[in-house]
């Protein structure tokens, strides 16, 4: 294969036509060379004939003929050759620049491949996540659907409702709902769970999605006793059957029921999970009917040229004929969103803070090097000098500049490309799950793009502040002038001078911005969450609706499955519960008082969770009043509730609620209220607590509720030590019972704040990064001033200059640099705190404690910066230095 290569490379037709070209244009040049030679030849000889003697002839032809060189130069550019060959020389040229200072190269290539990593990196993921379309067929035309309310919430959908806005509406060529639920597959002696969704039987025709074997759902499959089955995940397919194309047709074993395999569904196709691999048929049951239960989400398909204005429009409409003939659908209306905003638009702040933070981080890159390259080209100025002096234009000088640092761009963005891989998983490594994208495998031809796009920026600015601080030079003083002159490099130093200054206020932004997060992740940690995550593993549990239903009560596998868990040793309380705090939404239900509460509200509303007796314990939740949910609350027991305090501060406020009776709407049966616990917040820290309800989950009458349980065990040691012996527990009581979700509540919360952690993982990273390249700038500006000034410094010490007055006069450049850099950044930084702003929580984004926090320590590490420079000029020997002169 490499021979094969090898072949093509050398006989490709480029480079055969390249072989020819040069061919030409060397005959081209030597019949040129003839020409003339054979014409000043012939006006010699005319010259010898007249009389004049041969030495006189030529000399004469000469004349008459012209500057031989100048003409051969103006037919070359007619040729058009010049510029190519021109171009040819810079890059030629600059190698062996490059190459001569090899040590500077290496620093400025390793500077700029940092700026250009970071850069490709995110923006990796932002084309990943953000300007990549969705997989899905047309997804421009796909939409998420709320159902709205007048007091301002939005959520899911009853089914009867989807129904009315299916048969009414004339703007979409489709409707789907569906409800994400985990299922356990009983394969190879092994029950697994996956993530499944329940769906409209329209779901794929919806989606677009023709499968890859087999069919989609049909309406009857809607139905009871015709919903059993199944539609399969490729990726599922293929790991777990093989990709036995017989699959289709045959029952398999889901939840330990028999489903029938109908379909396949198609290759990367995954909704509404990342990871769902299971779809089965919505056939809503029991308390699934009601129009007030509001328990599934809606997709759709605009028609072409429908705008969501319109569609919103007709829909709202539609919701208002059913307000006039529904009591439950008052106030209700749609709101539109872009699937593509729906499923990522909750990642765009964080993803907008990460481009920002790296685009400085590139500018502080940028500034360095030209930094560094102005210092070398202060060794070049005679050479520039001289090269103009003999009639190169600035613009040709120029030209040779960015040829040089288009060769160090490059030179930095190909290992920056090739480890975007690597540099992609640390960005996502330290989003703690914020970042729903896998890393990609292949070269993305955009991306590519973007990193020969930025690297080139990176040499045109680079280029044309040093073309333009090293070509502004008075010729004749330069030629005259002694290489040690200081005046020759005062417009050189003021350039490094602003160089400098521009990383030092990138830095200080940085730090600002990092300063604000901390202090607000401070302040957000600092607040009780309502339960203690530490020493707590969660798991989850999918239920199977068929073993375990009122004739088979859960609590055959609960009960048994907690006295175990509890036995073992390290574990000191287990429960379980429909979702943890900060795992998921809870579902929603409008209760009545059997007497109204003081307030006077009509309308009351709460989240309703199934729980066991231990999970309060296990989750270190308080009881205030009353009594927690016991074993004895069973089946056949009163009915009980257990509500927090925001319920009892909103609907009972200055009255004992304990002891009183509620119920859910369109159910008969009273729950009387046994006790009150503490606010558990269940949409994170910084998002006040909802009334909460919570149920016995033996008395449960509504399926989903127990349809998925949540284990809950607090362990006395590292509690992901203790899942072998829970799963060995709950699989003693029930071997084919499956598990998945196993996590920490320390994860959970943390992935919950997940873009707080990430913004401040990003900006902590960068702006170290940061302030080591603004500080290595620094310093070597001061050290190449000091060097500059070694001589004024060697006159002011032969004076009588003490050893701290020069330490303070080089120690106060910096500073003064510093701040000017700071006070620049300080603008800046006001900036982009807006920007971070939806990130921060109970701080002003301008904190005065934070700036004067991130301007002390920049510039404690400025004046260390300064220090080694500011040492080394006080202790110049000025015997040395005035023979430096």
């Amino acid at each position: 294969m490499g021979q094969v290569r090898g072949r093509h490379w050398t006989d490709s037709p480029a480079r055969r036509a390249g072989e020819q070209v040069m061919r030409r244009r060397k005959r081209m040049l030597h019949d040129l060379e003839r020409d003339m030679a054979e014409h000043i030849a012939m006006e010699t000889q005319d010259n010898i004939d007249r009389g004049m003697s041969p030495e006189e002839a030529h000399y004469a032809a000469v004349r008459k003929f012209g500057n031989v060189a100048r003409l051969t130069e103006q037919t070359r550019e007619v040729w058009s050759f010049v510029r190519l060959e021109q171009l040819l020389q810079d890059f030629r040229y600059g190698a062996r620049v490059l190459r001569k200072n090899a040590k500077l190269t290496a620093a400025v290539v390793l500077t700029l491949a940092l700026g250009i990593g970071a850069n490709t990196a995110v923006f990796s993921i932002v084309n990943a996540v953000l300007l990549k379309p969705l997989s899905f067929s047309h997804s421009e035309q796909l939409v998420q659907i709320w159902r709205t309310h007048g007091k301002g919430w939005t959520g899911s959908m009853s089914t009867s409702d989807l129904g009315d806005w299916q048969r009414q509406n004339s703007t979409f060529t489709g409707m789907a709902g569906y409800a994400a639920r985990r299922l356990s597959l009983q394969n190879k002696s092994e029950a697994r769970a996956f993530a499944a969704a329940r769906v409209s039987t329209n779901f794929f025709d919806v989606m677009e999605a023709p499968l890859a074997q087999g069919r989609g759902f049909t309406a009857d499959e809607a139905t009871l006793g015709h919903e059993h089955v199944v539609v399969l995940g490729y990726d599922l397919w293929v790991q777990e059957f093989g990709s036995d194309p017989a699959l289709v047709g045959r029952d398999i074993q889901i939840s330990e029921e028999n489903y029938t395999v109908i379909g396949i569904a198609p290759k990367g196709f995954h909704y509404p999970d990342r990871l769902t691999q299971l779809w089965v048929p919505l056939a809503p049951v029991g308390p699934e009917l009601r129009r007030d239960a509001h328990d599934f989400l809606v997709i759709g398909r605009l028609r072409p040229g429908v705008t969501l204005e319109q569609a919103t429009a007709q829909l709202d409409a539609i919701s208002a004929r059913m307000a006039k003939e529904y009591a439950e659908d008052q106030e209700l209306g749609a709101l539109l969103v872009p699937l593509k905003t729906a499923v990522v638009g909750w990642m765009r702040n964080g993803l907008l803070v990460a481009f920002i933070v790296v685009g400085f981080v590139f500018l502080i890159a940028c500034a360095k090097v030209a930094t560094l390259l102005l210092s070398r080209a202060a060794m070049r100025r005679r050479e520039i000098a001289v090269r103009l002096a003999l009639g190169a234009s600035r613009g040709r000088l120029l030209t040779q500049f960015l040829a040089e640092g288009l060769l160090l761009a490059f030179l930095a963005a190909a290992p920056a490309f090739a480890a975007t891989r690597w540099t992609v998983a640390g960005v996502i490594s330290v989003s703690h799950n914020y970042l729903a994208v896998s890393n990609p495998a292949g070269v993305e031809p955009r991306v590519a793009g973007f990193t020969v796009g930025i690297a080139a920026l990176a040499a045109l600015l680079i280029s044309l502040v040093v073309g333009w601080g090293s070509t502004r030079l008075g010729v004749s003083e330069v030629l005259k002038e002694n290489s040690a002159s200081v005046a020759s490099g005062r417009s050189r130093i003021r350039a490094q001078r602003i160089l400098v200054a521009v990383q030092i206020a990138c830095a200080f932004l940085l730090l600002v911005g990092t300063g604000a997060l901390v202090e607000s992740f401070v302040h957000l940690s600092r607040i009780y969450p309502g339960f203690d995550s530490h020493q707590v593993l969660t798991m989850r549990l999918p239920v199977s609706a068929k073993k375990y239903s009122p004739r088979h009560p859960l609590s055959l596998l609960v009960e048994p499955a907690m006295a175990r868990i509890a036995a073992l040793p390290s574990v000191q309380a287990a429960g379980v519960i429909t979702y943890l705090p900060m795992q998921a939404v809870g579902t929603t239900s409008d209760f009545r008082f059997s007497s109204h509460p003081a307030s006077g509200q009509d309308e009351s509303w709460a989240e309703v969770r199934a729980v066991s007796s231990g999970y309060y314990r296990a989750l270190g939740i308080r009881l205030l009043r009353g009594r927690l949910i016991t074993p004895s609350d069973s089946e056949d027991a009163p009915r009980v509730a257990v509500v927090n305090e925001t319920f009892v501060r909103r609907y009972s406020p200055g009255q004992e609620i304990v002891g009183r009776q509620i119920s859910m709407i369109d159910e008969p049966q009273w729950l009387t209220i046994v006790g009150v616990v503490e606010d558990a917040r269940q949409a994170g820290r910084n998002q006040p607590s909802l009334p909460e309800l919570d149920l016995p989950y033996q008395q449960s009458t509504w399926a989903y509720l127990t349809a998925t349980m949540t284990l809950a065990v607090r362990t006395q040691k590292d509690p992901l030590a203790m899942t072998k012996d829970l799963r060995q527990a709950i699989n003693t009581v029930d071997p084919a019972q499956a598990v998945y979700g196993i996590t920490t509540m320390e994860q959970i919360v943390a992935d919950y704040e997940g873009n707080r952690r990430f913004a401040l993982w990003l900006l902590a990273i960068f702006s170290l990064l940061a302030l080591v390249l603004a500080s290595a700038g620094l310093f070597a500006q001061l050290s190449y001033a000091v060097a500059e000034r070694t001589h004024e410094i060697g006159v002011r010490i032969a004076l009588g200059a003490r050893y701290r007055h020069i330490l303070y006069m080089v120690l106060k450049q910096g500073a003064l640099l510093a701040a000017t850099g700071m006070a620049v950044g300080l603008i800046a930084s006001l900036a982009l705190l807006k920007v971070i702003r939806s990130l921060l929580f109970g701080i002003d984004p301008a904190q005065p404690a934070v700036i004067a926090a991130a301007g002390t320590a920049l510039l404690l590490i400025a004046l260390l910066a300064c220090y080694a420079p500011a040492r080394r000029a006080a202790r110049v020997d000025p015997l040395t230095a005035l023979r430096h002169e």
